[in-house]
């Protein structure tokens, strides 16, 4: 074998695997040949946005639809009032950035015009850019607590200043020294910073401020806000500490009736004192201003000196406290000026007056209390009682007495006889709490007067004045009458409109005056016997002197009298029926039960009358007849309100007849007997 054929072979399998990997390997992709656009550019994008406020480092940016000129851009683009700055361009030319060379001036409005730019491919932009934007205001101060310029500031009130923009971060591993602190004080004082939120700062003073002391508070300037806005300027104001004053002392002014002579004198003090100034400055003397010091001692309770007298007070006497305008806070400011009253302890115990007169001309209401005036409220009211003495006598267990400390004045109610002259006599030994005693006897002379006369009919109860009464039996009623010796009546009929309405106003009734066709009788009720201040009671006639009963039908009654009444005198309304007429009303149908007045049984084929009251206006609803068992039923598609009356109308007066109203409930109420109503 040739050695070229040898190596032929040998080499044979080499040249085939890198045929077989030189077809595997994928066909490289061809350059494209750069396409270059014919449209005119544009501008498709800006910052500032529409709306967006400006920080002072914000550039300008500006992008397009195609690559442009530089040339052109920079040379066509204005920014009004002139800034100087440089640009920047990326993206291949279609973003231009534009960095000030200064920061914007804060809260100015820039516009930005660029016209005649052209792009690459030499077409000048489809559309001229114009637009405007303004820049953040400054940071600024908006609000301090104190105001600028308060006075009476409490002293340990913080300090709170409120910026117009966030100047701290929203986050909470932030350390107090990590963030800005941005006050200053003049004096200058230790406290504790803290911001509140992202744009609210407060400090608080260790301690307190000093009181009377004008502060001076400093915002430096130079503080930046999160977007790098700063304050331009120190905002500076003033507020000043309240100065130490009184805000309460005790006893108080003037004559003190039930003073504990024991009692201490305080004075409470709207801050803490220096207590060795107010105590050099206190003193308290009796008699007068310039009389006797009293000694004693002095003690302290938060802000309130408490001055203990070294013997007890003296009764009847004026004492005068004051407290000199030295008096200091721990700062040294003083009080604005002195401090002074004065008090009197309860006098020794006498009967300064009553209410009766010792001359033995005064007259006493039944009802009417008597009161004993003291000179003093440091009387033991229990010593009162014992040493009172009535003639005739007064049970203990007919009284009721209150004692009013405040101003001395002991108050007796009794049940008093009518036309009883009673003697009543104060004795000596009603005592105060020292153990002194009334310096003398006093005896009063009064009279009770009589009772006021009165008369009603014993009809229940008078609201709504209504009487139904049945004719098969003599009209009568019971009167009651007390210190009178005549009652007249006047009988009138009514209509059953004139009834209805009237029943729904008790004063209409009371002022019903019947016309002279109407009326049916007059006569005078004389009261066999009068005994005075006792009620009377009396069967009367209702009917007149010539009747012994009604005829079916509607009626007013009057009652008169020759006196004037403790209460008006009875105006009622009478029903005189032979049927009993029950309504029982629901939102959309009525019952009426109509049965005998004198059985009891239910009465058959009746026309019943149902009538809506309302607002005076009298509607007839209907009419039905009775059933066997003496029910007529009315009925209505809408419903309508219980509240509203409905008046039933069986019969006619002058024949059988009877009348009942679904609001007529006196003694007969639901909830008299526990039952739920709706209404």
């Amino acid at each position: 074998m040739s050695a070229s054929r040898w190596m032929f072979r040998r080499l044979s399998p080499l040249l085939a695997m890198l045929l077989l990997l030189e077809a595997c390997r994928p066909a490289p992709t061809p350059t494209p040949t750069p396409i270059v656009s014919k449209l005119p550019p544009i501008l498709i994008a800006r910052t500032p946005e529409p709306g967006q406020e400006v920080t002072p480092e914000m550039p300008l940016r500006l992008v397009f639809s195609e690559p442009m000129d530089r040339a052109s851009v920079e040379a066509n683009l204005r920014v009004i009032p002139a800034v100087a700055g440089r640009f920047v361009w990326e993206a291949g030319d279609r973003i231009l950035r534009f960095l000030p060379q200064a920061p914007w001036k804060p809260d100015a409005e820039y516009e930005v015009r660029l016209e005649n730019a052209r792009a690459r491919n030499g077409h000048t932009l489809a559309r001229p850019v114009a637009f405007r934007f303004r820049t953040a205001s400054p940071l600024a101060v908006a609000e301090v607590i104190p105001a600028p310029d308060a006075r009476d500031v409490d002293p340990h009130a913080p300090v709170t200043v409120i910026f117009n923009r966030p100047v701290v971060p929203l986050r909470s591993d932030l350390a107090p020294g990590d963030l800005p602190q941005p006050l200053a004080f003049d004096p200058p004082i230790k406290g504790t910073g803290r911001w509140i939120n992202t744009s609210i700062y407060s400090f608080q003073p260790e301690g307190a401020w000093e009181a009377g002391r004008t502060y001076t508070v400093r915002v430096i300037a130079g503080l930046k806000d999160l977007t790098g806005v700063i304050l331009e300027k120190d905002y500076t104001w003033t507020f000043t500490i309240r100065r130490p004053m009184v805000r309460d002392y005790e006893p108080s002014p003037g004559r003190q009736m039930d003073l504990d002579l024991n009692t201490p004198i305080s004075i409470t003090f709207n801050m803490e004192m220096d207590r060795a100034s107010v105590e050099s400055a206190f003193s308290m003397r009796e008699g007068s201003e310039d009389g006797p010091i009293v000694p004693g001692r002095f003690s302290w309770i938060s802000q309130t000196l408490v001055f203990q007298p070294a013997q007890p007070l003296k009764l009847e006497t004026r004492y005068f406290v004051r407290l000199e305008q030295r008096a200091a806070a721990p700062s040294g400011a003083t009080l604005d000026g002195p401090i002074a009253w004065a008090f009197t302890t309860p006098a020794y115990p006498r009967l300064q007056s009553t209410s009766v007169s010792p001359a033995g001309a005064s007259r006493l209401d039944p009802n009417d209390s008597i009161e004993l005036r003291f000179s003093s409220g440091a009387i033991r009211p229990e010593t009162v009682w014992p040493n009172l003495r009535f003639e005739p006598p007064i049970s203990v267990t007919q009284v009721f007495t209150s004692w009013s400390p405040e101003n001395g004045v002991f108050t007796l109610f009794g049940r008093w006889q009518p036309g009883t002259v009673y003697t009543m006599t104060v004795g000596p030994g009603i005592a105060d709490r020292y153990g002194n005693r009334l310096d003398r006897q006093h005896t009063f002379t009064f009279t009770v007067d009589h009772l006021d006369p009165l008369a009603y009919l014993n009809i229940g109860s008078p609201y709504p004045p209504l009487i139904l009464v049945g004719t098969y039996t003599e009209t009568t009623a019971f009167l009651s009458t007390r210190n009178l010796s005549r009652v007249d009546f006047t009988l009138a009929r009514l209509s059953l409109e004139q009834f209805i309405t009237l029943s729904r106003d008790p004063e209409a009734t009371f002022q019903y005056t019947a016309p002279a066709e109407a009326l049916m009788a007059r006569w005078t009720f004389t009261v066999p016997e009068v005994i005075t201040d006792v009620i009377m009671l009396n069967r009367i006639p209702l009917a007149g002197p010539a009747r012994r009963a009604l005829s079916t039908g509607l009626y007013h009654l009057r009652m008169d009298v020759p006196v004037s009444l403790e209460n008006r005198p009875g105006r009622y309304l009478m029903a005189a029926v032979d049927l009993n007429v029950v309504v029982k009303v629901a939102p959309q149908e009525a019952l009426v039960w109509v049965t005998d007045m004198a059985s009891g049984r239910p009465v058959q084929g009746i026309p019943v009358q149902l009538f809506e009251a309302d607002e005076g206006r009298v509607e007839l609803q209907g009419v039905r007849a009775t059933g066997a068992d003496g029910i007529a039923r009315f009925e209505w598609s809408e419903p309508v309100p219980l509240w509203r009356m409905r008046v039933a109308v069986a019969g006619t007066p002058g024949g059988r007849f009877g009348i009942g109203a679904s609001a007529w409930s006196d003694g007969i109420e639901p909830w008299l007997f526990d039952l739920p109503a709706d209404y």
